[in-house]
């Protein structure tokens, strides 16, 4: 990120989406542009609002999807000493939790809704890390995404290619890889 402001890339505000706690890089380099935090899971939200409290921002306790609506979001983590690291959506009204899932039924929007209803003139920059429903967020981001200079999203080896030809549809191309994250192994 420390390279998007030394190629002179500017925001007039952040839309992140999918934020757990904070987003560290985000929060630290851009304290004072207008940050949208997209989190509906409900044992975040304190947390959230007191790691921010020094950022211009505010927190919209809503999950972000194709369209507007209500989805059932589980929940569980891989990290033992937190209560949740990862979250899926439900696939049909058939998906039940596995074992180690907690199921939450979230309220969504869009971001064409949400930057619409708001208003957002200028440029954004949009980061996406929905543990798999990216796709989903981009579906429901057409306009939005026409207003973003930069976009952020959490991919693994294979989602890569499908959310880079998504992107490269609306115009972005690839520019780096990095924060580099393996689990077992």
């Amino acid at each position: 990120l420390q390279r998007l402001m030394e190629y002179g890339l500017t925001f007039d505000y952040i839309l992140d989406v999918g934020i757990l706690n904070q987003t560290e890089e985000l929060r630290l380099l851009f304290p004072q542009t207008k940050q949208y935090l997209f989190e509906p899971a409900p044992q975040f939200h304190e947390n959230i609002c007191r790691i921010y409290r020094n950022n211009n921002f505010e927190l919209i306790k809503k999950a972000c999807g194709r369209e507007n609506g209500v989805f059932r979001l589980f929940q569980w983590s891989v990290k033992p000493e937190l209560p949740v690291t990862h979250s899926r959506v439900a696939n049909s009204a058939e998906d039940r939790p596995r074992p180690n899932e907690v199921e939450l039924l979230v309220d969504v929007i869009s971001l064409d809704s949400f930057t619409s209803d708001r208003n957002l003139a200028g440029t954004g920059l949009l980061k996406i890390d929905v543990d798999g429903n990216e796709l989903d967020v981009l579906a429901g981001a057409k306009n939005t995404l026409a207003k973003c200079s930069c976009v952020i999203i959490e991919a693994n080896k294979f989602s890569l290619l499908q959310r880079l030809s998504a992107l490269e549809n609306h115009g972005f191309a690839l520019y780096e890889l990095c924060d580099l994250c393996y689990y077992d192994n």
